[in-house]
């Protein structure tokens, strides 16, 4: 229902901002909200809910420059031995980068390549105590396709999917699916 709410407002806000093309061209701002699923192989749990938002502006007919942010919040794990206790942690990506897309009639198809960073916070806690808290920094890489698919020349639906790795080599995939909306 809020979901609905914030589209539904989104929508009315950048239909009354000046419409441009169906397209980001220079010039053009598009803002996108995204959610959908981090798959990281080797962590527990595999596929953790993504909530992302980005921005980017057109500096040409085929480039923009993006920035990013994504929460990764995987969650209360709740673990049973000798003491009962949880795991959480929570990633947050901070990025930015250059975005190419190839403005086709009906969709827009484009590459992406960003730089940034990752900050994870993780805790620990058995029987309502706090065992350990971590907070670490960690550059990442990484580069993606996706594609917009226009409902109108102001909004319409974004896919994209995106393979980001850091230092420590440790990568992940993810896959998102949202809504933009352009102004001038």
């Amino acid at each position: 229902m809020v979901a609905r709410l914030l589209c539904a407002s989104a929508l009315l806000v950048t239909a009354a901002l000046a419409q441009t093309e169906s397209y980001l061209t220079r010039g053009v701002g598009e803002l996108s909200v995204s959610g959908g699923a981090n798959l990281a192989p080797g962590y527990e749990p595999l596929a953790v809910p993504s909530f992302g938002l980005t921005y980017a502006v057109g500096l040409s007919h085929h480039f923009a420059a993006t920035g990013n942010y994504v929460l990764d919040h995987y969650g209360n794990e709740a673990r049973c031995f000798a003491v009962c206790g949880s795991r959480h942690r929570t990633d947050h990506e901070f990025t930015g980068g250059v975005r190419v897309s190839f403005p086709l009639r009906v969709i827009t198809p484009y590459g992406v390549g960003m730089l940034g960073a990752l900050r994870t916070s993780s805790r620990a806690e058995a029987v309502g105590v706090e065992l350990n808290a971590a907070r670490d920094w960690r550059f990442v890489g990484g580069g993606g396709l996706g594609m917009d698919i226009p409902l109108a020349p102001y909004a319409g639906f974004q896919l994209e999917s995106r393979v980001m790795v850091d230092r420590s080599r440790f990568y992940y995939v993810r896959t998102m699916i949202g809504v933009y909306f352009r102004h001038r």
